[in-house]
């Protein structure tokens, strides 16, 4: 019955919107019961409905359709078209109208339904092609008579309706039947002449109104039939070309041009203008009828003077051959021109039609042209993979045989980070070209080089074959040939091991095997043939070459001993592994361990302790060379791992307050305001109980939700709070969860939205995943309103994970509106603490439990286990033991945690590999309470994880500063977020500049990139002011009178970097084996060029052509928002805006949907802005006095993220993986 009510108040709605007369609504409500026929509408009076807002009744009809009321769908569709015949089009959807989609029945009205079809299709609501071409003529029953009827009721300010109707109608008349007879007949003639004064008056439209003019000169030769190449020409000459109309004016004139020479003209004019453009929409419109481009265009050239090299180019893009093959009888110059001048895809299509129609011309060009076609090759690659560097030259010089490899060397590393594990679009390049083009030294110098820079798919497509039907493995003797080709190019042992531990991971694990057995066998023999050049390319190689490299060496263990003992003190964790595990099988190098007890170096005297001990495990007499080692030792580390093996020992509510909570119950539940609940409790809630363990009766808990209801701005209420704090908290949030489902079962009313707020301040972490999941589908389904106020909600949520899913949402939603309230949510909360949003969000970072060594302990009650969390932000279980007094918090033990607040420490015991399910012999609560907050903890860490890397990359682009003591307090001081700073390079910033780059240690220390020890300053110092104290000038000028400001911390920018910097902390990161949490001295830096630093305008991602899907998603999921949406839902720009330096930007493209539509667009343009004062919280659509900048007055920072932005956004597949 509610939603029967709904429903009826939705219509009652809608009535109220139309210009209905009293008379006409009633026959409207009666009609739609189906107490009358539809005789009743016949009386409507025609008024139109285009200035109505159309979203209540799309919303209506998808209700309607979606519950299988299609009949009274039905009845509401004619309605519509009673009152106001085709321009009700923008209430419409496709499945009330396609019938591919399931269309409603019409009684009757089948040519105003055919009107409404062609006005949407008009209003380019959705793309015109031959679907649409063909639906509007079954829409029509397929009769011609009901399209021209149509005519009449396509009544609205735009002409584009009737203009598809005329073309669909002498389609249907004359182009769909037999070819020869397409004789006009007379009473058609007026119509055909309609159909020509609306293609012809579409020039005022296609062209910008300053060249009105020249398009009446092209208007009236199209009238006169006088279009010479003069006017043609005047055509193709104009900008600012309406791409869109272009398109829509010559499908539908193409759809008849053999019935009128006008109509072939203004195909000619289109063809003119953008002739790859009008191409394409002639190819889609005329798709499955006599007019198919593939198989009628073959002369397409002469039909419509266009230039044949332009036509064929497109041809060939297209694939059309039919076309290529008349084409190449009928302009083999043209063609020949073509296949030298065009791109290589172009011409490797062209060369195959000549291969299979000319075969004898074919060998004649390959003998010709085989070097020149070669260099298009090399175009195209280097193209692809070396965009950004200016050593094109020099590798192009190595590719075709004039330098040798040695020659790449210096410049290996700078053009390798263009195609990092690339080269999969590079190779079906090749493969797409004739094999006689790139085979032999070509391949092979290509193959080296792909080498080279690490293009590991290229690699792996030129070593895979095919295992059987199903499956492709790597050969084996493909590896082997590999190699062999890096030898004959002259590659050294060095560069030829460069990148080899890449391939594990890369390729799946039975193919790296296999590549890994040979690539072994390999450099055995190059131990044996060049073995001081080999032994240095391993000594200098990454952690995963020196691993191959023992692995090569172990081959022949006592042949390679001194080689392989070099390794013991090794820095990589996995080398250090592999060694201990390969030395603890050689029982025979006693002696070699035994000296290495009394190395000078700590970690070659801890790897001969671990030996031994595993060789005492396993029953060798080493005990008498540990306790001489521990005597001698000076290290406490070792000191306390040598006693570890040895087994040595070292050494609350008032009475009152219950009254009041009473007197509240009674006080809000006056005048039986608990009616108001009746919807909720026709079902059962769970039990809840008091903290005294008695069961809390129902007036009790509607009391607390009574008190939310009768707030008139909803929030937090402290009447509520107070009741609540009776209850088990854990039981209440079970009860207001299951009020939110019951809200949620029946529609979600607005007027019910106390309910969000009842939920999110009681309803713990469960609540705030299903406020998360809401915030999903509420926008979708148009209710951003609610979905606005279940952020507001959920900011009040006492649990951290709450703020930090409204902060997420602050700064990445795919719903502005939505994205813009958890804003203002912070906002406010930020202000009531007198802190920024910023600071805010540090605040929120939760620590997990985790204390300040990085550990936490959970408790089973008769066990305890200890959690560490590790520098890739992973966790440790370990078995803790018994705790004892810290005797010496200097120990360096690493199986030891300092907990520092208590003094204690902890002992850890046995590794495991998760925390384990609670047994028989623990704490039955205390245990399922640890083991639920562990599987909670993981959760969060995910999330956690996620929101602070986005968050940290976000500060990198928006150069956020943190003064010493802050940057402290959330760097050094939290453990999650410890382990992100180190991972990171971070400036010392005066008056905005960097002056100083460091980087946080795990040990706590910070370092220079000269790896000296670093000291921070206090907040209120500066390097400036220390220059001045010095009487020395400071960097940034002499002479500077005002007070420095004081240091800053920030995230470098690797634009800030010089080259030599940047690869000087590159090469300190892989020697500490940091991983960094996202891209910082490997991002991509864009700078602009000379010719951009004085126009208002960037136009280097101009005719880059992009998926509308993908483009919304890449955007979107970078903070950027769609532009205006005008007429149609349609938007042509996606705008970023950064209130904190007060800029903004804009791309502009050439036009797309709000909902996409899985088709191609082309980017014009992007602009950067300065965000007014007023203009916090007006969006960019709604202004219209956009301040533009000047590309050389954008900070160089912002201008190069907005552009790696809309780079990524932009970018191909190929392009992706850089």
């Amino acid at each position: 019955m509610n939603t029967n009510n709904t429903l009826e108040e939705k219509f009652q709605t809608l009535f109220s919107a139309l210009p209905l007369s009293a008379a006409e609504r009633q026959s409207a409500e009666d009609f739609l019961r189906g107490s009358v026929g539809h005789e009743a509408l016949d009386n409507f009076v025609f008024e139109s409905l285009s200035a109505i807002i159309a979203d209540p009744a799309i919303r209506l009809f998808r209700e309607l359709v979606k519950n299988g009321k299609r009949d009274i769908a039905s009845r509401l569709f004619s309605i519509l078209l009673a009152k106001g015949d085709s321009t009700c089009f923008r209430m419409i959807t496709m499945d009330v109208i396609d019938p591919e989609k399931g269309a409603i029945d019409v009684e009757v009205d089948v040519a105003k339904k055919a009107a409404t079809y062609a006005a949407i299709i008009g209003a380019d609501l959705y793309p015109l092609s031959s679907y649409s071409r063909d639906r509007l003529v079954e829409i029509a029953c397929r009769k011609t008579e009901i399209l021209k009827q149509a005519l009449q009721y396509e009544k609205n300010d735009s002409d584009n309706g009737r203009f598809i109707l005329y073309a669909v109608y002498f389609y249907k008349k004359y182009m769909c039947g037999a070819t020869e007879e397409r004789q006009v007949m007379e009473e058609d003639i007026p119509l055909l002449a309609c159909y020509e004064e609306i293609a012809i008056g579409n020039f005022d439209r296609i062209y910008p109104p300053f060249h009105h003019l020249s398009v009446a000169e092209i208007r009236e030769a199209v009238e006169n039939g006088a279009v010479t190449e003069h006017i043609l020409k005047l055509a193709g000459l104009k900008h600012g070309i309406s791409i869109q109309r272009l398109k829509l004016v010559v499908s539908l004139a193409y759809l008849n041009y053999p019935l009128s020479a006008k109509l072939k003209d203004v195909v000619k004019i289109c063809l003119a203008a953008k002739p790859e453009e009008a191409l394409e929409a002639m190819n889609l419109i005329g798709l499955t009828t006599a007019l198919d481009l593939y198989t009628s265009g073959g002369d397409y050239d002469r039909e419509f003077s266009m230039p044949a090299e332009t036509y064929i180019r497109w041809s060939a893009k297209k694939g059309h051959t039919l076309v290529l093959e008349k084409q190449l009888e009928a302009n083999p110059g043209a063609y020949f021109k073509q296949m030298d001048e065009a791109e290589l895809d172009v011409a490797n299509q062209l060369f195959k039609i000549i291969q299979r129609k000319k075969p004898e011309v074919y060998k004649e060009l390959m003998a010709k042209r085989k070097v020149y076609h070669q260099d298009k090759v090399i175009d195209k690659l280097l193209g692809n993979l070396i965009r950004y560097t200016p050593d094109t030259a020099l590798i192009r010089s190595y590719l075709i045989g004039e330098t040798m490899v040695d020659q790449l060397y210096p410049i290996v590393d700078k053009i390798a980070k263009n195609c990092y594990r690339g080269g999969g679009r590079e190779y079906a390049i090749l493969k797409g070209t004739d094999k006689k083009i790139w085979e032999g030294a070509f391949y092979r110098r290509f193959l080296t080089y792909m080498w080279l820079i690490k293009g590991l798919m290229f690699i792996y497509e030129s070593i895979k074959e095919k295992q059987n039907d199903y499956s492709y493995g790597i050969s084996a003797r493909k590896v082997e040939n590999l190699f062999q080709n890096l030898e004959y190019e002259g590659l050294d042992i060095a560069h030829q091991l460069s990148g080899i531990g890449e391939m594990e991971e890369f390729y799946p694990y039975s193919h790296v095997e296999v590549f890994y057995t040979k690539a072994e066998q390999v450099f055995g023999r190059y131990l044996e043939e060049r073995r001081s050049e080999t032994i240095a390319a391993f000594k200098k190689g990454d952690a995963a070459e020196r691993l191959f490299g023992i692995k090569v060496l172990s081959q022949k263990m006592e042949e390679n001993k001194a080689e392989i003992l070099y390794y013991v003190g090794d820095s990589s964790k996995k080398v250090k592994q592999f060694m201990l595990e390969l030395l603890i099988r050689q029982t025979g190098w006693a002696e070699e361990i035994k000296e290495m007890l009394s190395s000078k170096k700590s970690a070659a005297r801890e790897f001969a302790i671990r030996v031994l001990a595993a060789w005492k495990e396993s029953g060798m007499d080493c005990q008498e060379l540990l306790v001489k080692a521990l005597e001698v030792e000076k290290s406490a580390k070792l000191k306390e791992l040598l006693s570890d093996m040895l087994n040595v020992e070292d050494g609350g509510v008032s009475a009152g307050k219950s009254l009041t909570q009473k007197e509240l119950v009674q006080e809000i539940h006056k005048g039986g305001r608990k009616r108001s609940l009746s919807w909720a409790y026709e079902t059962p809630f769970s039990v809840v109980h008091t903290v005294a363990g008695e069961e809390a009766g129902e007036e009790y808990l509607q009391a607390i939700l009574l008190y939310y209801y009768s707030m008139t701005t909803c929030g937090y209420n402290e009447k509520a709070a107070f009741l609540a704090k009776a209850l088990v908290a854990d039981e209440f949030a079970v009860y207001v969860n299951e009020l939110f489902d019951k809200w949620l079962e029946l529609g979600a009313e607005a007027k019910k939205r106390w309910v969000l707020y009842a939920s999110a301040i009681h309803g713990g972490n469960e609540i705030i995943e299903r406020f998360k999941r809401q915030l999903k589908e509420w926008p979708r389904q148009a209710r951003g309103m609610i979905a606005c106020e279940a952020v507001q909600a959920l900011s009040l949520n006492p649990m951290p994970q709450a703020l930090l899913t409204v902060d997420g949402i602050a700064r990445k939603f795919k719903y502005r509106q939505v994205k813009t309230a958890a804003g203002d949510a912070l906002s406010f909360a930020a202000e009531q603490l007198g802190i920024t949003r910023e600071e805010l969000a540090d605040r929120i970072v939760p620590d997990l439990g985790f204390d300040e060594g990085l550990g936490r302990t959970f408790d089973y009650g008769g066990r305890k286990f200890r959690v560490l969390v590790t520098p890739v932000l992973e966790f440790e279980v370990y078995e803790e033991l018994e705790d004892k007094a810290a005797e010496n918090k200097d120990n360096e033990n690493p199986d030891l945690e300092l907990k520092e607040e208590t003094g204690k420490k902890h002992i850890l015991g046995k590794k495991l590999k998760n925390l384990p399910a609670p047994g028989k012999r623990d704490d039955e609560k205390k245990a399922a309470a640890a083991y639920e907050e562990f599987k909670q903890m993981k959760k969060q860490m995910k999330e956690v994880i996620a929101s602070q890397t986005m968050r940290l990359e976000q500060a990198l682009s928006s150069a956020r500063l943190w003064s010493v003591e802050s940057w402290k307090q959330l760097f050094v001081k939290n453990p999650i977020m410890h382990q992100f700073a180190t991972g990171l390079i971070w400036g010392i910033y005066e008056g905005g500049r960097l002056v100083q780059s460091f980087r946080y240690m795990e040990d706590g220390s910070f370092n220079t990139q000269d790896e000296e020890e670093y000291v921070l300053p206090d907040s209120n110092s500066s390097k400036a002011a220390a220059d001045q104290q010095e009487n020395i000038p400071a960097a940034s000028g002499e002479g500077r009178e005002e007070q420095p400001e004081g240091a800053k911390i920030g995230l470098v920018h690797p634009i800030e970097l010089s080259v030599e910097e940047r690869e000087v902390w590159r090469q300190q990161l892989a020697d500490y084996e940091i991983s960094q949490p996202f891209l910082q001295l490997e991002r991509l830096i864009y700078t602009p060029g000379k010719e951009e630093l004085n126009e208002s305008e960037s136009s280097r991602f101009c005719e880059r052509v992009v998926n509308d899907m993908s483009l919304n998603s890449r955007l979107t999921a970078a903070g950027w928002y769609h532009g205006m949406v005008i007429d149609g839902g349609c938007i042509k720009s996606y705008c970023s805006e950064d209130k904190g330096i007060g800029m903004g930007a804009i791309l502009n493209f050439s036009g797309g949907f709000v909902g996409c539509f899985n088709e191609n667009v082309t980017i014009e343009s992007l602009c950067f802005y300065r965000l007014g004062q007023d203009e916090s919280n007006c969006p960019l659509y709604e202004r219209d006095d956009i301040e533009k900048c000047l590309i050389k007055d954008v900070p160089a920072k912002y201008f190069s993220e907005i552009t790696l932005q809309v780079d990524r956004a932009t970018a191909q597949p190929r392009e992706e993986k850089k």
